[in-house]
């Protein structure tokens, strides 16, 4: 299991009249994700901020479309033992 930053490019929307100069200007966000890797493959990113390896269960995830990450860095590997409480 890995705790990453993920930085990624997040589609903006626009809800008034502007010009064409303005529209040209507009740009995507740039995002960041900080929790658990979940799911990582060439279509989609899965970041998940709760995790519970002994109920092999996740909350409050979000799904990244792969092509829209500009970066994912492994901030440190986990091997967490959880004990039944």
């Amino acid at each position: 299991m890995q705790l990453v930053v993920v930085k990624f490019r997040y589609s903006t929307t626009f809800d008034h009249w502007a010009t064409m100069e303005d529209i040209d200007k507009s740009k995507c966000k740039v995002c960041f994700a900080v929790g658990i890797l979940v799911k990582e493959n060439e279509e989609i990113t899965k970041v998940a901020l709760l995790y519970s390896e002994d109920k092999g269960a996740a909350s409050n995830w979000v799904d990244i479309p792969t092509p829209c990450v500009l970066s994912c860095e492994v901030v440190k590997e986990i091997d967490w033992e959880v004990p039944n409480v």
